[in-house]
C-alpha cells in the first residue's frame, strides 16, 4: 500500500491541504522554496503520495535525476493540487 506523508507548516495564513502522488517508477524529490523563512522538501517514492499544507500562491518543485545529476521536472502550483472537500484526490 502507499505511504501518506504529512508535514503541517505553522505560521502560514491562508494555508490549503494539498496532495501529490509520485505515479513514475523513479524517485522523486518535491520541494517548496517560495515559503519566508522556510524550506520544505521530502523524497517521494515511486507511487507514494504525500499530503502537505501550502500557501495558495506557492509553487511545488518536482526534481528526478538523470544522466547527469538531478534536473527540474515539472513546477506545480499548490493552488492546482488542492484536496477539496468530499473529493477523492486525483493523483498529479
Amino acid at each position: 500500500m502507499p505511504s501518506l506523508s504529512s508535514q503541517r507548516l505553522t505560521h502560514l495564513p491562508d494555508r490549503i491541504l494539498c496532495y501529490y502522488t509520485n505515479s513514475t517508477a523513479q524517485t522523486q524529490r518535491a520541494c517548496i522554496t517560495s515559503i519566508p523563512d522556510r524550506m520544505f522538501e521530502r523524497v517521494i517514492f515511486p507511487n507514494q503520495r504525500l499530503l502537505f499544507e501550502a500557501q495558495p500562491d506557492a509553487l511545488l518543485e518536482i526534481h528526478g535525476s538523470s544522466g547527469l545529476g538531478e534536473i527540474l521536472l515539472k513546477q506545480i502550483p499548490c493552488l492546482r493540487l488542492k484536496v477539496h472537500e468530499g473529493q477523492h484526490a486525483q493523483p498529479e
